[in-house]
């Protein structure tokens, strides 16, 4: 990014911009909370949380799926790639529409960067890479109309609280 933008990494989302925090960005913690609650009661796993091959302890979990994939993966993904995609014309043309190319292309990206689920959970990952491509392309969406990571970062943050918490509790309510 910074040789790519000689050190201007505002253009890749590195700033307020035109974000403006709203209570209304917290619901989107919803969808997820729901379906994993419903998933963790009706399970009988483990219920070990991480990506695959990993286990990982609730303290490992909050620094390193809450706190740094949330801000990596953004970076990465809502940071570099859907700003390579975007044009300015683009940018300008987006404002009157929900699902322009760029942030299509990176929420589809966004979903199949999590295809390995599969290798951990089967045939159950299929709801969950549709919910991690739905949040691909809010978190792309929110993006491409504030010009800022921080929304998408906050998104995306929620949406991984909500798919491990209501987990938790109904294993501690399980004893």
């Amino acid at each position: 990014m910074w040789l790519i933008s000689k050190g201007r990494f505002d253009l890749f989302g590195f700033t307020k911009e035109a974000y403006e925090f709203s209570p209304s960005i917290l619901l989107w913690v919803l969808p997820m909370a729901v379906i994993t609650t419903v998933g963790a009661i009706t399970s009988h796993g483990s219920g070990a949380s991480g990506p695959p091959g990993f286990t990982f302890t609730k303290l490992q979990t909050i620094v390193f799926v809450w706190g740094y994939a949330s801000i990596c993966e953004e970076i990465f993904v809502r940071g570099l790639l859907q700003t390579l995609l975007s044009s300015p014309a683009q940018v300008d043309a987006a404002a009157h529409q929900w699902l322009s190319m760029p942030v299509l292309v990176s929420g589809l990206f966004f979903g199949a960067m999590h295809i390995l689920a599969f290798k951990r959970m089967g045939l159950a990952a299929v709801p969950v890479i549709l919910l991690i491509t739905f949040l691909g392309l809010v978190a792309a969406h929110y993006r491409e109309k504030t010009g800022s990571l921080i929304p998408s970062i906050i998104i995306h943050a929620l949406f991984n609280i909500g798919g491990s918490l209501p987990l938790w509790v109904t294993q501690w309510l399980r004893g």
